[in-house]
């Protein structure tokens, strides 16, 4: 599906259709936002689900085809949606956020480390970020010439 529709918000990155299609689809979707010459990485966007791992699969396999590196990206924070940082965050009295990162990256590394060694030719760059989801994936995929994302899989919710 094309990337934006005819909608009252022009400024939204994706038409409200490709929105719709890929929350609910239960097949893969391919969004397509014209770029006329492509030239970044695969970016993947890594969630530690077991949906999420046809996504990495793909993302793999894709970025060789493409003759590219792969970028896989894990977002994580201390509550939905929500990240606090510094010596201000409330959770950083009763919760040991470093403990956390460290588990947030061995998650990463599990589900990358695997691959990375039945693709040994290929540049992969681990990327852990404390943030919110939406923004942080929008931001890195700025450069990126295909975004893969699984089916967002640890959320208690579908779509």
């Amino acid at each position: 599906v094309g990337s934006r529709g005819l909608g009252a918000f022009g400024s939204l990155l994706l038409g409200s259709t490709a929105v719709h299609l890929t929350a609910h689809g239960r097949c893969p979707v391919l969004v397509v936002r014209g770029r006329p010459d492509p030239s970044g990485a695969v970016l993947l966007a890594v969630d530690g689900s077991p949906a999420g791992e046809a996504a990495v699969e793909f993302a793999f396999a894709e970025a060789l085809l493409r003759g590219v590196d792969l970028l896989t990206l894990h977002v994580w924070n201390t509550r939905s949606e929500r990240a606090y940082e510094g010596p201000g965050d409330p959770l950083n009295a009763v919760v040991d956020i470093e403990r956390l990162r460290q588990e947030e990256q061995r998650l990463l590394d599990e589900i990358v480390a695997p691959w990375q060694e039945r693709y040994p030719g290929l540049v992969v760059e681990r990327r852990l970020v404390r943030s919110r989801v939406r923004p942080s994936l929008i931001e890195a995929s700025r450069d990126a010439q295909l975004v893969v994302v699984g089916a967002r899989g640890r959320g208690g919710f579908t779509g």
